[in-house]
């Protein structure tokens, strides 16, 4: 009697697990969709570095000479910085976007330049270009800035001093 009492309860575990994986696994028996509570399991996608958007002003300072001609290297040591866009300075010789290859907007490093035949060329700290930035993180942007050229209008190279600064408000 034991032995079929063993066989019983060995055929009933057996019909009991054919049935729950029944109810889970075959299609159309959407009991297990329900005690499973239609679980889905999505990806976690790892967090994204926060991105803002800012201006930085590009001077060049000849001193007492007129300013003709420039040219600038300015290169992002960090590569969170990409340049989104060029405007020109605020001297009339220099209210054009100042002359650059396209394809360095996405590099890290970028040679602007520019020059004016105007007869009134601006002399002293001049505001040059501005450049329209696209920062991943909270750090400062702190381009390096190289001076390759500078030049007179009667075309000699001249000394003078770069600078960039966060953009200052128009009417300043």
């Amino acid at each position: 009697m034991n032995s079929k009492f063993a066989f019983l309860k060995q055929e009933l575990a057996i019909t009991i697990g054919l049935l729950l994986i029944a109810i889970v696994f075959v299609p159309g028996f959407n009991l297990g969709n329900r005690l499973l509570g239609q679980a889905k399991i999505l990806p976690v996608e790892p967090p994204q570095p926060e991105v803002r958007f800012t201006l930085v002003d590009l001077y060049v300072n000849p001193g007492e000479t007129p300013l003709a001609a420039y040219q600038i290297r300015l290169k992002d040591p960090t590569g969170k910085v990409q340049i989104v866009g060029i405007e020109g300075g605020k001297h009339e010789a220099y209210k054009e976007p100042p002359f650059y290859d396209p394809k360095a907007l996405t590099k890290n490093e970028i040679i602007l330049a520019a020059f004016s035949t105007k007869k009134d060329l601006p002399k002293g700290k001049t505001l040059v270009a501005r450049l329209h930035l696209q920062v991943e993180g909270k750090q400062d942007v702190d381009f390096q800035s190289q001076l390759i050229a500078a030049a007179s209008s009667d075309g000699q190279k001249i000394k003078a001093q770069v600078q960039v600064e966060g953009a200052k408000n128009d009417e300043e």
